[in-house]
């Protein structure tokens, strides 16, 4: 057996016709690479692990602004040899600072890991959401045109609008804690990251703009 702490990883199996075909070097020999294979996974494993925790946000794992850097270079790539669509959605959650003063950070912090649970159950598994920065988060959306996001982006904006978040009654301008997104498209608005990012950041000002709580695409 391949042992990883207590667990059997794998099997290494010896057969022969013959009998007493293998003598007691030939069992060392297997013992050890035994041991080697599974020093190995053990290895393997681990360097997975640290990997996952390097684009992974520590506070709700989400992906972190590392892995958006990297995922967006890729789909833009992909975007443009198979002549696809893709979509950014820039998510700003409305007046959170005035929750986190009134509240105190851990629950505010409570309040972004519901937000990412509830983004995440409300979006398509190939939609990868991203925390950009404090209360920011940012989506990609593969294959996805500029109306279809905006449809997922009310969808997103009216789920959070319903849900009820502990004192937010207490805090919130509007007595709920609500999210404004920004909308851009591939190619529609830029064939360019920079210029894709800029105008979903755009769109989510005018957003602030017109009074939060809705969705403006560029």
């Amino acid at each position: 057996p391949v042992l990883i702490g207590d667990k059997v990883r794998s099997i290494i199996h010896l057969d022969s016709i013959e009998k007493n075909a293998f003598s007691d070097g030939d069992i060392q020999f297997v013992e050890l690479l035994a041991e080697i294979i599974s020093y190995t996974i053990e290895r393997i494993d681990l360097y997975h692990q640290i990997e996952e925790i390097s684009i992974r946000d520590a506070l709700t794992s989400c992906f972190n602004r590392r892995k958006f850097d990297m995922d967006i270079i890729e789909e833009l790539i992909r975007a443009r040899r198979y002549r696809r669509d893709f979509s950014l959605l820039m998510i700003d959650i409305d007046w959170f600072k005035k929750f986190n003063d009134f509240h105190g950070h851990t629950n505010g912090d409570n309040v972004l890991r519901q937000l990412v649970m509830l983004i995440n159950k409300e979006s398509r598994e190939t939609d990868r959401l991203y925390r950009y920065g404090g209360e920011e988060f940012v989506m990609i959306l593969p294959e996805t045109g500029k109306l279809e996001a905006i449809d997922l982006a009310n969808r997103l904006r009216k789920e959070v609008e319903e849900k009820l978040f502990a004192g937010e009654e207490l805090s919130q301008p509007k007595a709920g804690l609500t999210i404004s997104i920004g909308v851009s498209s591939f190619p529609d608005d830029g064939e360019g990251i920079k210029t894709l990012i800029n105008a979903a950041d755009k769109a989510l000002y005018t957003t602030k703009e017109k009074g939060r709580n809705r969705v403006c695409a560029a």
